[in-house]
């Protein structure tokens, strides 16, 4: 009984007890603030009426990119109306339609003391 006493009562064993890694911390910084969508810079569709009490500014000069081939014509840039503000939309070649069309470039007219857009145009 003794010598059972001893190997009982001198050996302990321990049971490990494996515990799950505590779950990682994540530390992110604040979502950004989404910026405001950039104003629309094409034409007034066909057919809509534009109209501003503020006038446009005038014109910046433009710099014409190389013609990307021969016929092409060159639609000069335009001040659209945002909603808010204005926003220049730069100049373009175009290709007309036809054999002899001529470009009407849109352009924004005063009437009544506001600014009204007239549309461009192959003619």
């Amino acid at each position: 009984m003794v010598l059972g006493g001893l190997l009982l009562g001198g050996c302990v064993i321990r049971e490990r007890v494996y515990a799950p890694p505590p779950p990682p911390v994540v530390v992110s910084a604040p979502a950004p603030t989404p910026a405001p969508p950039p104003p629309v810079n094409v034409e007034p569709a066909a057919g809509t009426t534009v109209q501003t009490e503020t006038p446009p500014p005038a014109p910046p000069q433009e710099v014409y990119a190389p013609m990307p081939a021969p016929g092409y014509v060159w639609a000069p840039g335009y001040w659209n109306w945002s909603g808010v503000t204005w926003v220049w939309a730069p100049g373009r070649w175009v290709f007309p339609p036809y054999r002899g069309a001529i470009w009407a470039p849109g352009h924004w007219e005063h009437r009544r003391g506001r600014a009204v857009w007239v549309h461009s145009h192959w003619r």
